[in-house]
């Protein structure tokens, strides 16, 4: 016949208390969080109005090669620094080349202001290349 035995092991339970006291640097971004967007095309239908804040978080290099006229130029390396010229009382866009570094921004804003909303423009410029006449 079959013979079942067994040893039980208890652990003591040893209280560690860890603080986390910096990120590391090579972090990945979480495309998780919940970020309003919009599409490019979409975006073309607010350009017209003067009803939004649109923010550009792309490079001085990448903004000099082609931009929106309408767009405020604040790199997101110095959003902290210039962030108290984004007009919070219009409804805020953010947008760079692709979507990612925009999203980057908006979760940035999002823990400044966290009562606010901000939008990503999914695409970025690589989008609206498409639709606009850009200069």
């Amino acid at each position: 016949g079959l013979n079942q035995s067994y040893q039980k092991i208890k652990f003591k339970k040893v209280e560690v208390k860890q603080e986390i006291s910096e990120l590391a640097s090579n972090y990945e971004f979480s495309c998780e969080q919940n970020i309003h967007s919009i599409e490019a095309i979409g975006l073309m239908s607010l350009l017209s109005d003067n009803k939004i804040e649109l923010i550009d978080v792309r490079t001085d290099e990448e903004y000099g090669l082609a931009n929106l006229k309408m767009a405020k130029h604040i790199p997101l390396s110095e959003l902290k620094e210039r962030q108290e010229e984004i007009d919070l009382s219009k409804p805020v866009y953010l947008l760079c080349q692709s979507g990612i570094r925009s999203r980057k921004a908006i979760a940035l804003l999002q823990e400044w202001y966290p009562k606010k909303t901000f939008i990503n423009v999914n695409g970025g410029m690589s989008k609206l290349h498409t639709y606009a006449d850009l200069g």
